[in-house]
């Protein structure tokens, strides 16, 4: 045992494993252009390859207990991280031009380039690739730059590391002219790209300009009856295990209508790449700094500003598509549907959550106005969805769809209780509703799903 915790100690004497592989990762940066990456953030490894167990080396009283799953989930995390340096030198992934990118993910608020070049597209033409031109850069990555595709040269600002993808008609036009007049001297192609699209005749714009200007002033507070509430600490519980038993690859997860990020960190502790993006920048600076302040996770993801209707990834790219209850917010479901089948791949797995539109929705109606838990901002006639019309949008777009509803009594009554009693009591209704041939499709809220293949059932 000695000898071991010697050669532990003593791996920066000899050139190992860690250290040549190390020394082949900066060899790559300095080909590339790239600066010097900071291997403070990676752990290190002993002679053998091996990550050391950081915790054989504190005093016994300072080893703080843990439970099996926290276990699990640092040896899962360990075998990530030596998987990534045997298959891609130590967290350096050589990308189509020679770029080199940190495959190591500190859980940071950073616009990571890689992600970017595999997944992202122009919203205007919907080809792309996209150039990234960097007027700032630090020891993180991209902070301000510009993304322009190579097919239509359109470009899209890159600000405090956050894209920028909507279509010209919807983007913030006082913003873009004070990111132009700051970085003005930085480029000269600011006159460059396509004309702004035409606007929409169907009153879709002037929804989407009234939900980007209530989220600007909402963003800050918007979860302050929702995250800490027991009614929807006990859903997202549920939520994430309907997720978790949908058999997605855990590859790349879509989230659309993102919101402040609340599923997010556990999203990435399931899915490798997570791609999250919201109408509204200031929903998506608050996921993005909500997700920084989480800690290292094992998924990498990158959010983004986008429309629904103009989803900005390529087509077959994700596993999985999410929507946490933001049909209800949009003026066409079936054209936000439609758009997330085309980026999924060809067993990729949509699901989500949505209001039912059931006979007791006057009651939920009534609770709210007397008390209101929560603020929304949703289009009128869309507040509540049939599972028929669910499943009607998603059979137009080629997709078996199947749903079920939940919550049978008013979160009200959950909010009364302690998170885990609600969840308890939560799953119990639920079961028990089930079983009721005509109560069973009255529960307030439909989980929904649907596969390019075959029929699969919300379980």
């Amino acid at each position: 045992m000695a000898n071991r915790q010697d050669r532990r100690h003593t791996h920066g004497q000899r050139a190992g494993p860690g250290q040549e592989v190390s020394e082949r990762r900066r060899r790559l940066r300095s080909e590339a252009g790239q600066p010097p990456d900071d291997d403070s953030r990676l752990d290190p490894v002993d002679e053998r390859g091996d990550i050391p167990d950081h915790r054989a080396h504190r005093p016994e009283q300072d080893q703080a207990p843990f439970d099996q799953f926290t276990l699990a989930r640092r040896r899962a995390r360990s075998w990530m991280r030596l998987h990534d340096r045997y298959n891609y030198s130590k967290g350096v992934l050589a990308g189509p031009r020679g770029q080199c990118y940190n495959m190591a993910w500190p859980n940071s608020s950073v616009m990571d380039e890689a992600i970017a070049r595999e997944f992202l597209i122009c919203p205007a033409c919907r080809t792309g690739p996209f150039t990234i031109i960097p007027f700032e850069r630090d020891d993180r990555g991209l902070v301000h730059g510009i993304l322009r595709c190579d097919a239509c040269r359109s470009w899209y600002r890159v600000e405090d590391r956050l894209p920028e993808l909507l279509p010209h008609d919807l983007r913030d036009a006082a913003r873009g002219r004070a990111f132009m007049a700051r970085f003005h001297d930085r480029w000269q192609g600011w006159s460059s790209g396509s004309a702004p699209a035409p606007v929409p005749s169907d009153g879709s714009r002037v929804l989407k300009a009234e939900q980007m200007e209530f989220f600007r002033t909402q963003a800050g507070r918007y979860d302050d009856g929702i995250t800490a509430a027991p009614f929807w600490i006990a859903f997202d519980r549920l939520f994430l295990d309907a997720i978790g038993r949908a058999g997605a690859k855990r590859g790349v997860l879509v989230e659309v209508g993102c919101g402040t990020g609340r599923l997010a960190p556990r999203l990435a502790e399931a899915f490798r790449t997570l791609l999250g993006f919201d109408l509204s920048e200031a929903m998506a600076r608050e996921a993005m700094r909500r997700f920084s302040a989480c800690g290292t996770l094992p998924g990498r993801a990158l959010h983004f500003v986008a429309d629904a209707d103009h989803i900005p990834v390529r087509g077959g790219a994700a596993d999985c598509v999410l929507f946490a209850g933001v049909l209800s917010y949009v003026a066409m479901p079936a054209v936000a549907l439609a758009e997330s089948v085309r980026i999924l791949a060809e067993d990729g797995v949509l699901l989500g959550h949505e209001n039912n539109a059931s006979v007791f929705r006057p009651c939920f109606d009534l609770l709210m106005a007397l008390h209101e838990s929560w603020v929304a901002k949703s289009y009128p006639p869309h507040g509540a969805l049939s599972g028929a019309d669910l499943v009607g949008w998603l059979g137009a777009a080629g997709m078996s769809a199947s749903y079920r509803t939940e919550v049978f009594l008013p979160p009200h009554v959950f909010n009364l209780l302690p998170p885990s009693r609600a969840e308890r009591l939560m799953r119990f209704t639920n079961a028990t509703a089930s079983r009721l041939p005509w109560i069973r499709r009255q529960g307030g809220l439909l989980l929904f799903s649907g596969r390019r293949k075959g029929t699969m059932e919300v379980r």
